[in-house]
């Protein structure tokens, strides 16, 4: 069986490369960048983004499951640093960014039920006498 050769992959090749994972961890890790705006800045557009989240959770042993990783890691260690800056007393918009960045864990617990009844009934052509008012008001005025 020493013969046998393994078939050849076909299609294109992913622009996942560890160049460009490394590239987004950067971002994520020093910037505190979420992923997919990190994505964004290194040129990957959205829809390819998107595409390969849903890669990642089909199959971690992608390169795009390992993006997801070690953009997962990046995202801790960036929040690491936060926390490291704040034992050293600094403040600043360090809670801020914790509280948004980082809210599952350093944001704030308190819920509201808002429940309202809203009761607007706004036809068609009330919109377009309110539009016509306004034309007139304006008309008069110049």
């Amino acid at each position: 069986m020493a013969g046998k050769k393994t078939a050849k992959k076909r299609g294109r090749r992913t622009d996942c490369t560890p160049e460009i994972i490394k590239e987004i961890c950067e971002y994520v890790r020093v910037d505190g960048m979420t992923i997919r705006s990190a994505a964004l800045i290194a040129g990957v557009s959205s829809t390819a983004f998107h595409y390969w989240r849903e890669k990642a959770l089909e199959d971690p042993k992608t390169p795009y499951g390992d993006l997801m990783k070690a953009a997962g890691k990046a995202e801790q260690l960036h929040k690491r640093s936060l926390l490291q800056k704040l034992d050293l007393g600094e403040s600043g918009n360090l809670k801020f960014l914790l509280e948004r960045r980082h809210s599952e864990d350093y944001g704030s617990k308190t819920k509201v039920d808002l429940k309202a009844d809203v009761d607007v009934a706004v036809g068609w052509a009330d919109i377009m006498k309110s539009a016509e008012d306004n034309r007139r008001k304006r008309e008069k005025k110049a």
